[in-house]
């Protein structure tokens, strides 16, 4: 019996396995556009993943995705309650963490352990087979139910991020809402948004985004910069110090004025924060921390849950919490 285990970027070994012989079986919970290139299911496959109303609308999981999967002759099958990442060829079983998306691939730490022990792959398949029976018949997908599923999706276009997929950790009355988000600690040099664009992307958010506790802001996207994923978290830095934290809340959208295929998107921000003083997080922060900002142009990014071997946060990860700290956020619990 051979074991390997796969992370922290996982998939391109999860990738490799799931191409071997088949027929398989996978319950994987959350699909991103790219699911059929890191999970290349074929005809006589069969898949169970989280496509719920909420997956959808939050995005979560992609119909374009199922919908690659289905035109390979991939049987799908939906399961609201579904949290696992599991997949099981003729020979080998896979077992870990990863949603099969671009999140998952690019920017989250990932673990799998990959077996070819009979017992386990023969348990994955049992696994798979015993979430179908659980399920409706009308829980399988269908090319009939794909225009349905691109409109729940496109509901999402002005949803709000925050009301979404079942399981995951948030709260509305917190500005961090994944105690996995990616953070960015970078320069402001955003460009201005005219004023008719930054008007439009308030009302493409819901209301519930802009309260008495926080406020609402844009950052426009050059062309040739990635947009960046809702739950994000910013840290800009000037002359004068680090502004407030602002968290993403909406996907890409075109400007107005076209202006060479720039995008925005829009954040939000507790209005009851101030920013702080170089000299402030000078004398507040641990040594070690300092030493990571003190020098021209910073630019720090990763997530707030990154580990070293040992288990450890990393220097950015305890960085971007310390700083959180310093304006008393609070970061939720792991699920």
């Amino acid at each position: 019996m051979d074991y390997t285990f796969a992370g922290p970027k996982a998939w391109e070994k999860i990738t490799a396995t799931t191409k071997k012989s088949g027929p398989r079986k996978a319950a994987v919970a959350f699909l991103g556009r790219e699911a059929p290139s890191l999970m290349p299911l074929t005809e006589n496959d069969v898949l169970v993943c989280n496509a719920s109303d909420s997956a959808l609308r939050s995005h979560s999981t992609s119909p374009d995705a199922i919908s690659d999967y289905l035109s390979r002759g991939v049987e799908v099958w939906s399961s609201a309650a579904l949290h696992a990442k599991v997949i099981a060829t003729s020979k080998w079983a896979i077992v870990g963490s990863a949603n099969a998306s671009r999140h998952s691939a690019r920017r989250t730490n990932e673990a799998a352990i990959i077996t070819d022990d009979s017992e386990i792959v023969s348990e994955v398949k049992n696994f798979v087979d015993c979430e179908i029976a659980a399920l409706d018949a009308t829980e399988q997908i269908t090319v009939e139910d794909l225009p349905r599923l691109r409109a729940v999706w496109n509901e999402g276009l002005n949803a709000d991020p925050r009301f979404g997929v079942p399981g995951v950790n948030k709260s509305v009355d917190e500005l961090i809402s994944n105690p996995d988000a990616y953070f960015y600690i970078c320069k402001d040099d955003t460009v201005d948004v005219d004023a008719a664009t930054s008007s439009q992307a308030r009302k493409a958010i819901r209301r519930g985004h802009a309260t008495a506790e926080f406020a609402i802001g844009v950052v426009a996207i050059e062309a040739d910069q990635p947009p960046l994923d809702i739950g994000d978290l910013l840290f800009w830095w000037d002359q004068e110090g680090i502004d407030v934290p602002a968290v993403v809340i909406d996907i890409p959208r075109p400007a107005l004025d076209g202006s060479d295929g720039r995008t925005y998107q829009a954040y939000r921000y507790r209005k009851d924060l101030h920013w702080l003083t170089w000299d402030h997080l000078r004398a507040e922060l641990p040594a070690a921390l300092w030493t990571l900002l003190d020098h021209d142009e910073p630019h720090i990014e990763g997530t707030l849950a990154d580990t070293t071997p040992r288990g450890a946060f990393t220097k950015q990860a305890r960085l971007a919490r310390a700083l959180l700290q310093l304006w008393g956020l609070a970061i939720p619990d792991p699920i």
